[in-house]
C-alpha cells in the first residue's frame, strides 16, 4: 500500500490497508494493525489531510500494549 501511495493511487492503498487493518485486527496482530493504522494516517497527512489522519493515529495511540514501542512513537510524531 505504501508504494500506492507513492504512485498517487489512493484508492487501491486505501483499500488494502482496511483489509490489512481488519485481518490483522481479527488475527490478534496488533502490530502489524498499529502499522497499517500508522500508514493509512500518514497517507492522508500527506495529501494535506491532517484532520483525516488525526483519527487514525490517535487508534495506533490507543492500542495500550503497544504504548512503549515505537510504532506508537511514530504515530505521536
Amino acid at each position: 500500500s505504501q508504494l500506492r501511495f507513492m504512485r498517487g493511487r489512493w484508492a487501491e492503498a486505501e483499500e488494502g490497508l482496511h483489509a490489512l487493518i481488519a485481518d490483522s485486527a481479527a488475527a490478534g496482530d496488533r502490530l502489524h494493525q498499529a502499522q497499517a493504522l500508522n500508514n493509512m494516517g500518514m497517507g492522508y497527512l500527506v495529501r494535506g489531510r491532517s484532520d483525516e489522519a488525526l483519527s487514525w493515529f490517535e487508534r495506533v495511540i490507543a492500542l495500550d500494549d503497544l504504548d512503549r514501542t515505537t510504532i506508537v512513537g511514530q504515530a505521536l510524531n
